[in-house]
């Protein structure tokens, strides 16, 4: 009597895998929390470092500020100070003015200066203009009247003092031409020996000049805001439109609340490009006056390439630890399953008569074990080797292959399939025809090269003729919902212009010209069955939707580059899975034996990859 028939020894995960897989999964999970924690350590050193490198700019900046304003406090002294400036204003001589005052302003390379007399009207003045060559000055001018509205000149006019002294200072707008220009000005009296003031002499800066100024000594970008409305008005970064940086009124009463504090930080966005900006107080007069706001940035993309980095280096780390778990586990694993295997071999000798009993009992505990517990079997209950009968699995029927059309071939079945066209554009005008070995050359790497990706996508080659390639999906070696072939025809459409893209590029290398494709989808009902004599036929896949899916292919030549056009039938059965890919122009075309246009989509890009 026969036994009951044992279940395939083949089938379940091999012991190898069962003891090593816990492993790799137990150093998956170690490996994924130490470098979320490393990386995330890592990344909070970067940002305190980039905010530090930050802040220092920021110090750095405003100690060029203090020298800027010293320099400029060192002309208007020396100015004030010349023997018979006072007598010239009081003669509102500007000829005796510009003698005194012009080498001082050339010496000392000041973008502007004037000298006002107590109505608060130009005797002398002198700008330089941006774009000329240093030492370069305008005519001198005279009679200005705008500077009576301008706040530093009444207060020395008023004869007022400050913390620091009868010094003040101020952020005002001049014109050269029509090119208005903001101006560091300072401010100081000039007075007889009365000590009665008779003028002002001012000296300034253009903020331009000053920005780069500052750049230099602070290796920062830097940025001049004003203090009223929080509006840029001078920048070294590239800003095309001052808004997208302006402060909120939020930040800006921060700042000048803070005067003296640390700064206040913010990210900001310039044409594309991240920046840490640190906002501080633009003071004058030993911080006793605030004339605007400072803004010291650096770019912020160096920091993420030190956290890619950083985060590249510990993903080899967590591959090479990974590897070394697998590696560690296949060895352990193969010195028990060797054992059990060696065993195994020996217990089916002696059933077979081939090898005389009893199992060698080594190999460790449970290896001793089991060889005591088969040689118990053997020997039977009653010491008699033949009580008891080893039954191997026998061999079932049927291939065990997926199973395929339920309908008979023979006869022809209808299916809703996907039917993938690839087609060379232009072929005579890229090779030349009288170098047929280059033409065959180029052909082959084309279809060596598209062949895997359709067939990875579980797509079927029907046709490859020339220049030409046709493919369909969701026939074989199983019928698919046009949801699943739609999808699996568009990411293999996609991923061969990834091919042609790679091939390009190395073609581009030495010196080739482009080899461009162009691709037609389309989705619908086709026949299906066996095609050819008793002795050979094939599956093919037959209908009007292979016409379509060519002259949707056709319509590609027309376009420059690797192109794709799917049908709308296509489009439609891609639903959610639309967002897998990137689509640009659609339209409907007239194709050839259709009276009604086609809805086509052209697919410019994908998003997620279907096989990785």
């Amino acid at each position: 009597m026969r036994g009951p028939k044992q279940k395939n020894t083949s089938a379940g995960i091999s012991i190898r895998w069962r003891i090593t897989l816990p492993f790799i999964f137990l150093a998956l999970v170690l490996a994924f929390s130490a470098a979320l924690m490393v990386e995330r350590l890592l990344s909070q050193n970067a940002q305190e470092r980039y905010w530090r490198q930050v802040a220092d700019g920021g110090q750095q900046a405003a100690d060029a500020v203090v020298r800027i304003e010293q320099d400029q406090l060192e002309v208007e002294r020396l100015i004030a100070n010349t023997e018979g400036l006072a007598d010239a204003v009081r003669a509102k001589d500007a000829e005796a003015l510009r003698d005194r005052v012009l080498p001082l302003v050339i010496n000392a390379d000041l973008d502007s200066a004037a000298i006002l007399d107590s109505n608060s009207s130009s005797v002398f003045a002198v700008r330089h203009r941006p774009d000329d060559a240093p030492g370069s000055y305008e005519r001198a001018v005279r009679g200005e009247n705008f500077y009576a509205d301008w706040e530093l000149v009444q207060s020395v006019l008023s004869g007022s003092l400050d913390s620091a002294g009868d010094k003040f200072a101020g952020i005002e707008s001049i014109f050269t031409g029509s090119v208005e220009l903001p101006t560091l000005y300072i401010a100081g009296p000039i007075k007889n020996s009365d000590g009665e003031v008779l003028g002002v002499v001012l000296v300034g800066q253009y903020l331009e000049s000053i920005a780069g100024s500052i750049q230099q000594d602070a290796g920062a970008n830097i940025s001049l805001y004003s203090k009223t409305n929080g509006f840029l008005i001078e920048s070294t970064l590239e800003t095309e439109k001052s808004q997208s940086t302006m402060l909120t009124s939020e930040q800006l009463s921060s700042v000048l609340e803070e005067a003296g504090g640390a700064g206040v930080t913010r990210i900001i966005d310039v044409a594309g490009s991240v920046y840490g900006e640190i906002l501080l107080p633009l003071s004058v007069r030993d911080g006793g006056q605030v004339v605007g706001v400072l803004g010291v940035s650096l770019l912020a993309a160096p920091v993420e390439a030190e956290i890619a980095e950083n985060v590249q280096l510990i993903a080899w780390l967590g591959a090479l630890a990974l590897i070394v778990v697998v590696v560690v586990g296949l060895l352990i694993s193969n010195s028990v399953v060797n054992s059990v295997d060696t065993l195994s071999e020996q217990a089916v000798q002696i059933a077979d008569g081939t090898l005389d009993p009893p199992l060698p009992e080594s190999g460790g505990k449970e290896i001793t074990r089991l060889a005591r517990s088969l040689n118990q079997l053997l020997a039977g209950r009653n010491g008699n080797q033949q009580a008891w009968a080893f039954r191997f699995p026998e061999t079932e029927g049927g291939s065990g292959a997926a199973e395929t059309l339920s309908e008979d071939l023979s006869t022809g079945a209808v299916s809703t399939a996907t039917i993938l066209v690839v087609l060379a554009k232009r072929l005579s005008d890229r090779l030349i025809l009288p170098e047929p070995g280059q033409t065959l050359a180029n052909l082959n790497t084309m279809i060596g090269g598209i062949t895997p990706i359709i067939i990875e996508h579980g797509g079927v080659i029907q046709q490859i003729r020339g220049d030409e390639c046709v493919a369909y999906f969701g026939v074989t070696p199983q019928l698919q919902r046009p949801q699943v072939n739609s999808l699996q025809a568009t990411h293999a459409a996609m991923e061969i212009r990834e091919f042609i893209d790679n091939w390009n590029r190395e073609r581009a290398d030495r010196g080739l010209s482009a080899f461009e494709i162009g691709m037609g989808i389309a989705t619908g009902d086709v026949i299906v069955g066996l095609v050819g004599s008793t002795q050979s036929s094939q599956i093919s896949v037959i209908g009007d939707m292979v016409h379509t899916a060519y002259q949707i292919a056709q319509i590609t030549q027309e376009f420059h580059g690797n192109s794709l056009l799917i049908s709308s039938d296509t489009y439609r059965y891609l639903a959610s899975a639309q967002q897998h890919f990137e689509f640009g122009r659609y339209g409907k075309t007239a194709l050839q034996g259709r009276e009604e246009e086609v809805l086509v989509y052209e697919v410019r890009n994908r998003t997620i990859r279907l096989r990785d």
